[in-house]
Order: structure tokens, then C-alpha cells, then sequence
């Protein structure tokens, strides 16, 4: 009798481990929740603050899986971005041409975009997709906190008690020391299950060495409905513009 309930108390244990050691990794299971997501509509106010003065930038944002997107700008300046799938067009008021140019040749950076929903935290959780993870010691308000150690930077995601992502963290080392950004998210509304929708979001981050603070408010979200296809047909809204197919900074 003895010896049955040892093994069965090592086996109960192995098993624990293993269902431990099966955990999915907090950045697999954000990303998890935002899959879920498959048409996204919402329009997008961004308030920005430096040393080098304030802005404001107000969008529309329309977004389908898999690579559609697009994107109206009516400040600072009118710009508008459209991807059909295959193609990424992009024209700015005031420049001489567009740009046009296929989804297999964008940059890092430009595919992040079509990847990305609107507005969604997935801007940060997808460059950690590939990075090991590191449990931290839990806070007060974050009972949940991961570490993810990317190229020169270490990430620090933090989640409430409804796992809730709440706050993205940049360092310059696993020290945690030097803090590059911080990116707090608030005013949830659940687009999906478990998957929160962050409706302010600030920031506060160093480029350049210009310290800069930002404010996103997003609105009227629409999640899940069908979206015309006329949005991602580019030829119904860049009449008369020439395309070339680099960016200025290639």
C-alpha cells in the first residue's frame, strides 16, 4: 500500500512538472488571443509631446487577415496607405510619387505594420515571438511579469490579475536599470476571449536622445464584421499618382 501511493505521488508530481514545463510562454498566449482577430476597424487620435514641440496625428485605420490594410492620416499631414495582399501602396500629400511595393519585399518594419492589428499591443509581442523567457518577481498591481531578452534591449511585459497586458517595459540590459520606453495600456474593452483591447495607451520613450511623451486614444472599434473589399482596391484612391518602388530611406 505503501509503496503504490509513493508511486502514484511521484507520478501525480511528474506529471505536475510536466504541465508546468507545457505552460505556454505569456508573448505566445497575448499573441494567441490577438489571432482571434480577424477584421479590426477604428479610428485613432495620437497626441505627442517633446522638446521639439507637440503633435497630433488622427487616423482611420481598416485592417484583414492576411496583409490588408488601410490606413488614412488627415494629420499632421494626408496620407494614405493601402495593402491589397500582395502589394503595399503608400503616397503622402505634397510628394512627387507613391510608393508601390510587393508584401515579400517590404522591410522588418513594414511588415510589422500588415502583421500587426491596429492599435494592438502585437507591435511589441511580435518581436519577441523567437525570445527566451524569464519569470520575474510579481508587483502589487502586475501579479504577472516576463522578461525577454531581444538584439540589445531586454522587455519586460507585465499583466494585471484578469491578465490583461497593462504595461511593456524596454531596458538596455537584464539589470533593468537604464529604461528606454514604457508603454502603459489602459480603459480595456474585450474584442474577443481573453483578448483586451487597450483604448489608451501612453507612452514615454527616449530617440535621438529627445525624451518624448505620447498619448494614443483609440476609437469606435469594430471587430470581427466584414469589411468592403473596395478599401484594399488602391485604384479607387490614388488617381492620377505615379509609383516608384523604394522608400526614401532605402
Amino acid at each position: 500500500m505503501r509503496r503504490a501511493f509513493v508511486l502514484s505521488f511521484v507520478a501525480a508530481g511528474v506529471l505536475a512538472g510536466s504541465v508546468l514545463a507545457e505552460e505556454p510562454r505569456l508573448v505566445d498566449r497575448l499573441l494567441a488571443s490577438w489571432a482571434q482577430v480577424r477584421t479590426f476597424s477604428c479610428s485613432i487620435r495620437k497626441d505627442t509631446t517633446s522638446e521639439t514641440g507637440t503633435a497630433r496625428m488622427l487616423s482611420r485605420v481598416h485592417y484583414e487577415r492576411p496583409n490588408h490594410i488601410h490606413v488614412e492620416n488627415t494629420l499632421p499631414v494626408r496620407r494614405r496607405i493601402i495593402a491589397d495582399g500582395a502589394t503595399l501602396y503608400y503616397y503622402e500629400e505634397g510628394m512627387p510619387a507613391g510608393v508601390r511595393k510587393p508584401v515579400r519585399e517590404l522591410t522588418d518594419e513594414w511588415s510589422l505594420l500588415l502583421r500587426s492589428v491596429p492599435g494592438s499591443p502585437m507591435e511589441h509581442l511580435l518581436h519577441l515571438s523567437n525570445a527566451p523567457e524569464t519569470r520575474l518577481p510579481p508587483k502589487v498591481d502586475f501579479p504577472v511579469r516576463r522578461g525577454y531578452a531581444v538584439s540589445n534591449r531586454f522587455v519586460v511585459l507585465s499583466c494585471d490579475a484578469l491578465d490583461r497586458l497593462c504595461r511593456v517595459e524596454m531596458f538596455s540590459d537584464t539589470n533593468m536599470t537604464d529604461k528606454a520606453a514604457e508603454y502603459d495600456y489602459s480603459a480595456f474593452t474585450e474584442v474577443a476571449t481573453n483578448c483586451w483591447l487597450p483604448r489608451v495607451q501612453t507612452a514615454v520613450f527616449t530617440r535621438d536622445k529627445i525624451r518624448t511623451e505620447e498619448i494614443r486614444r483609440l476609437d469606435h472599434p469594430v471587430v470581427n464584421e466584414p469589411l468592403s473589399p473596395s478599401l484594399f482596391h488602391p485604384e479607387y484612391y490614388f488617381k492620377g499618382i505615379a509609383f516608384t518602388n523604394r522608400f526614401e530611406d532605402e
